[in-house]
This record gives structure tokens, sequence and C-alpha cells, in this order.
């Protein structure tokens, strides 16, 4: 159970990076309180998970530190990306296990 909860919160941060990085401007985007809370999320879950020896949960630290520092400037295309595929495919996992 919870691990379907934690994999939906990956699947929504995904989708708040790609809202995020790849609209207009013209277009209201999440508040910079949400990217650090966000980021924040990742960076606590990937900590308590390393602890348990998982080694890919130092990725989710990694994808917590690009979204704290997405929310004070823009990164590139590349970046985004790769941290919202990593995120789509662990949430989606973490729903089908």
């Amino acid at each position: 159970m919870i691990l379907k909860l934690l994999g939906i919160l990956d699947i929504l941060i995904a989708f708040i990076l790609i809202i995020n990085r790849y609209t207009p401007n013209y277009i209201p985007k999440f508040p910079q309180i949400i990217l650090i809370g966000a980021g924040l999320y990742l960076l606590v879950k990937g900590l308590i998970f390393l602890l348990g020896a998982d080694i890919l949960s130092s990725l989710d630290i990694v994808c917590g530190i690009v979204t704290i520092i997405f929310a004070f400037i823009l990164l590139p295309q590349i970046i985004i990306g790769l941290v919202v595929l990593y995120l789509l495919q662990k949430g989606a996992l973490s729903l089908i296990v």
C-alpha cells in the first residue's frame, strides 16, 4: 500500500516538472514552494531508503536536488526530461509491483 502511494507521488512530481518546464510563460505554473516541497520529499525519501541499502535511492536524491535547483533557475530540457523519465518509470513500476 505504501509502495503504491510513493509511486503515485513520484508520478505526480513528474507531471509537475513537465508542466513547469514545457508550458509557455503565459500559462500559470506551479508556485516555487511546490517545487521545493517536491524536491525535499524526494531528498528525504532517497535518504530513508539509502539507509536501507537501496543504491538506486541515490538517484532519488539527485532528482530531489535537481528539482530544488529547478525551482530557482531554468534547467536544460534534457536534464528535466531525464528526471521526469526516471520518476515516471519508477512510479509506474511501484504501481505494478
